[in-house]
């Protein structure tokens, strides 16, 4: 529209980043998707959540508006209608020293911008750290994968949060929290394809002059491959495979 412009990736969500047009370069929000209506309910309940109201954006649905302890700005939301996804490249074969997938045929990657498949992280900075990690485990059922810790393990400087999907595999981390002085958003985080795509990601926003922050390289914990920049508003945005 005039005001809003709402970008997807090639999966299913309608959309995954979403600007607003204003005055002052700004953070609006992350929003987490329910799972079911009965889970949608019951972040409807959270203290200090606003009452449901519909979604104009594409796809509709409902959303609900809270605060975590620090007052960042955080969304639930359900009922969005998926859209189709998008063709997407398949993944490239690797060979391996002592192990070979491709065999006889050559592999050619058009020259662009990393595709995103879909969002995939946040990661906040907090006041108190373990004051926000315990609110995100006690509304949203969030699951420690990694403390991060400083001396001792009571010194917690941060952890990685994931989904609690019971036995199904997902993230490493859905929800990052760390400490420091000032409570904002670090990064968000977007799925590409590959490694392949990581690097042409990075050879194309180098050459369209965005400012680079750290990558490519590949995180000891979850073991993502990553490459983080900053926005044209000093916003940091990885792409991860």
């Amino acid at each position: 529209t005039a005001d809003v412009l709402y970008m997807r990736g090639s999966g299913p969500a309608a959309y995954c980043y979403v600007v607003h047009r204003t005055n002052t370069a700004g953070f609006a929000g992350v929003a987490l998707r329910a799972a079911s209506a009965a889970d949608f309910d019951a972040a409807a309940r959270i203290p200090g959540a606003t009452a449901p109201r519909a979604l104009s954006g594409p796809g509709g649905g409902q959303v609900i508006s809270l605060k975590d302890p620090d007052g960042l700005p955080v969304e639930v939301v359900h009922g969005i209608a998926p859209a189709d996804p998008l063709p997407m490249r398949e993944p490239l074969d690797i060979n391996y020293a002592q192990e070979k997938h491709r065999r006889g045929s050559t592999q050619r990657i058009a020259k662009g911008p990393a595709q995103i498949l879909r969002l995939g992280h946040a990661l906040f900075f907090a006041t108190d750290c373990e004051r926000t990690i315990a609110w995100y485990r006690m509304h949203f059922g969030l699951l420690p994968s990694d403390y991060i810790h400083e001396g001792t393990e009571a010194q917690k400087l941060g952890a990685f949060l994931r989904c609690d999907r019971g036995a199904e595999w997902t993230d490493h981390h859905t929800i990052g929290v760390f400490k420091a002085p000032v409570a904002k958003i670090h990064h968000v985080s977007f799925e590409i394809q590959d490694f392949d795509a990581q690097y042409l990601g990075h050879e194309w926003l180098t050459e369209k002059g965005y400012r680079h922050v750290w990558g490519i390289g590949r995180h000891l914990l979850g073991s993502q491959i990553f490459d983080y920049w900053y926005d044209p508003h000093g916003h940091i945005v990885e792409h991860f495979a």
